[in-house]
């Protein structure tokens, strides 16, 4: 697929401009539209990854699209912030990722995986905005971010071994430092320990973007 890098920004306008419509919606209205959207973001993801596909979700965004589903359906309200942060962290990410560098990371992709990628991590950023104007987030609450990142990366290694999609997976990439591998080769452990106290600093730093985000959109609370 060629141009994603200008798809992706006009998606990104897109996404700007309709976040905004639908956030000024009645309550009612904007969960049930978001609930929609959500659902074919968990329908398509369960034939790809589990009815079809033999490809283990693992990235974060991935484990998003069946986690926050469940969170919303079941209205486990105490766990939005965990699903506000992930979606917000996918979808930044990717979509940062897609700008910059969508043609060399994604152009030997087929058109309908690249489409729906931008419409399923699309999806997640909408989500979390939605979430964002009808509940404010406490910093206190950054336990639970803790808690999931840790519950998430314990899963991503366990189940390492039975991992064997071909293709480049970011999350073992992070965790496993590649970058120290590639740069780095003949400094290995000074530069595991600087990489991986700086992973740490960067996680723990980016579990007040809910709280943040919140007090943008909830200024007087």
């Amino acid at each position: 697929m060629e141009h994603i890098n200008l798809i992706s920004f006009l998606c990104v306008l897109v996404l700007i401009v309709y976040t905004r419509f639908l956030i000024r919606q009645p309550e009612h209205i904007k969960m049930r539209v978001i609930k929609i959207q959500i659902f074919f973001v968990l329908a398509y993801n369960v034939v790809i990854h589990i009815l079809v596909s033999t490809k283990t979700p693992v990235e974060l965004s991935t484990i998003s699209y069946f986690v926050v589903p469940v969170i919303l359906y079941l209205g486990l309200e105490k766990l939005n912030v965990w699903a506000v942060y992930a979606s917000l962290m996918s979808g930044f990410f990717y979509y940062f990722s897609m700008v910059i560098a969508g043609n060399s990371m994604y152009g030997h992709f087929p058109a309908y995986s690249v489409l729906t990628s931008l419409y399923n991590h699309g999806t997640l950023m909408i989500y979390a905005f939605v979430i964002l104007s009808t509940q404010s987030f406490v910093k206190k609450e950054r336990t639970q971010i803790w808690i999931g990142l840790a519950l998430t990366i314990v899963f991503v290694l366990l189940i390492r071994p039975v991992v064997n999609h071909p293709g480049r997976i970011f999350i073992y990439e992070i965790l496993e430092a590649n970058v120290v591998n590639m740069y780095l080769p003949n400094y290995l452990a000074i530069g595991f320990v600087v990489y991986y106290i700086l992973f740490v600093l960067f996680l723990y730093a980016s579990s007040n973007i809910v709280h943040l985000a919140s007090k943008w959109v909830h200024p007087n609370k």
